[in-house]
């Protein structure tokens, strides 16, 4: 039973299309202030998986490859890559930022002050918009901003840190890694097919350190240099990019809607399932909708 379960919650999240094609919305709902969304079925219309509710945050951890558990997420075309680091002063090694002093809390905590280290310039953000192609996700490098702590932004150096090859690749970012004998705290993986990113990720979760050194479909960057995975969501004529885990109102917030509480009456929200976009419905008396968890391509208007 339990293996049926998750077999079915997997499906669903990632919109298995030949049991899923008669579902016409998916319905939310709210337990114990808990969101949950369950597949709406056209009666007669073919074969559609039951109408379990899967809680909304776990069908985005479903939808991106068990993230929370893996550690990984595979890039695609309704993402796109954010790479922000540090700009140090040439010639110097050290971290951007340093802890000068720490003390106990009244609460029995440790208070830590930390200060920017007078060799930290500034901040650069790279963007790379991910394309998709017939073997892969095309990477390509849109913008790097940057931004000083002092002076003007045309003394600071730009790194492309990534330097992303120009055929289409597979792309796996893992972020999440925890391993104390890997001195990186992100790192990309590149293939030319799914199955050899696959065999690669294998070798990688086993021994990072020996697969980073000895390939060069692995990319790490300094410490203190992030990759961050953001998610496309269309807001009415305008795309916009959130988090991993962001919800509704994060993504109307991004789009300048500061008082999303009164759009709720009038919000239509879809989500693409196979080749579709099928709305999700939800209690318009309620402003729970606007912590719904989004995933990339998920579209709002009103």
């Amino acid at each position: 039973m339990r293996l049926r379960v998750a077999l079915l919650l997997l499906c669903f999240a990632t919109a298995c299309v030949h049991r899923m094609h008669s579902t016409s919305a998916l319905l939310l709902s709210s337990k114990a202030g808990r969101l949950f969304l369950t597949p709406d079925c056209q009666p007669g219309r073919g074969p559609c998986i039951p109408g379990t509710p899967v809680l909304a945050s776990d069908y985005v951890d479903r939808r991106y490859q068990d993230f929370r558990e893996s550690g990984f997420i595979d890039l695609d075309s309704d993402m796109r890559l954010r790479v922000v680091g540090p700009i140090m002063r040439p010639g110097t090694e050290g971290p951007p930022l340093i802890a000068s002093a720490s003390s106990r809390s009244p609460s029995g905590g440790l208070n830590m002050n930390v200060l920017a280290s007078p060799d930290l310039l500034g901040y650069e953000s790279a963007i790379y918009a991910l394309r998709p192609t017939e073997n892969g996700i095309a990477a390509t490098l849109i913008s790097i901003d940057v931004k000083p702590i002092a002076g003007s932004a045309a003394d600071l150096r730009k790194t492309d840190y990534l330097r992303l090859p120009n055929s289409p690749q597979y792309l796996r970012l893992y972020f999440q890694l925890q391993r104390s004998d890997f001195d990186h705290n992100s790192a990309l993986l590149t293939a030319d097919s799914l199955s050899a990113l696959d065999q690669v990720s294998r070798r990688f979760e086993k021994d990072p350190s020996a697969v980073c050194a000895a390939t060069a479909g692995c990319i790490t960057l300094p410490r203190g240099v992030v990759m961050i995975p953001e998610l496309a969501v269309h807001v009415r004529e305008r795309t916009v990019y959130v988090a991993l885990e962001s919800n509704l109102q994060d993504a109307l917030r991004s789009a300048g809607e500061h008082d999303a509480r009164t759009l709720v009456k009038s919000l239509r929200i879809s989500r693409r399932l196979g080749t579709r976009q099928v709305p999700i419905r939800f209690d318009r008396t309620s402003d729970e909708v606007l912590g719904l968890p989004l995933i990339g391509g998920d579209q709002i208007t009103w």
